[in-house]
């Protein structure tokens, strides 16, 4: 009785890599712009919110409202 086990062939794109290595990477990549994309546009809100409540704070003569109720 052999020892060995059979060996078992990885799928593998043309270029030699293993088809599950390039996926893996190719999902990192969109994960990680993903997040990094959800991370911009929050940043994003918060400063124009942060600009708003502070020009409401500082300069409220700046601010248009409509007083003509």
């Amino acid at each position: 009785m052999s020892l060995r086990q059979p060996i078992t062939r990885v799928p593998s794109t043309p270029h030699g890599l293993p088809a599950y290595a390039l996926r893996l990477a190719l999902y990192d990549l969109y994960a990680s712009c993903y997040w990094a994309l959800v991370i911009i546009v929050y940043l994003y809100y918060c400063i124009i919110f942060t600009a708003d409540y502070a020009a409401l704070l500082f300069f409220p003569e700046l601010c248009v409202v409509n007083t003509s109720h």
